[in-house]
């Protein structure tokens, strides 16, 4: 049901969760696929590998780490022990921009156009703060018991 307003809107990346288990699934219609849900809770055994598996894992807790650096999607999926599951990049496809469409016209107005800005004076450079001074330390009366 998802898939044609991802398509639809450009998107690369899914990630969901849910099922308690690391599977990446092979791209769809240029989409990646995740599903991390063994971060939190686990189903030792319990991967259903299909035609669709690009790779799974369900021995261990899994987290992944992402990074997005412009078109390019950095992952690592890692163990609770620091085992690499797997890692990658995935980068966006390129799109030919649409060319602009036209703008109307603006029609003109009757008003006279805004007065310019006056120069303003550049701002002196503020004195760099001075540490506060330390309190003093206090003395606690002590209660004593007499009896």
């Amino acid at each position: 049901m998802l898939e044609p307003i991802f398509v639809k809107h450009g998107v690369s990346v899914v990630l969901t969760g849910h099922d308690h288990i690391y599977e990446r699934i092979k791209p769809q219609q240029g989409i990646y696929h995740w599903v991390v849900g063994s971060s939190g809770s686990l189903r030792k055994g319990d991967l259903t590998r299909t035609s669709m598996t690009e790779k799974g894992y369900d021995q261990d807790y899994v987290f992944m780490l992402v990074e997005i650096a412009g078109d390019d999607f950095h992952f690592a999926a890692l163990s609770r022990t620091g085992a690499v599951i797997e890692s990658g990049v995935v980068s966006r496809p390129h799109v030919a921009e649409p060319s602009p469409s036209p703008q109307p016209t603006p029609k003109p107005t009757l008003a006279p156009p805004p007065p310019s800005p006056s120069p303003v004076a550049a701002p002196s450079p503020s004195p760099s703060p001075k540490p506060s001074p330390s309190p003093s330390p206090k003395k606690v009366p002590r209660k004593v018991k007499r009896g």
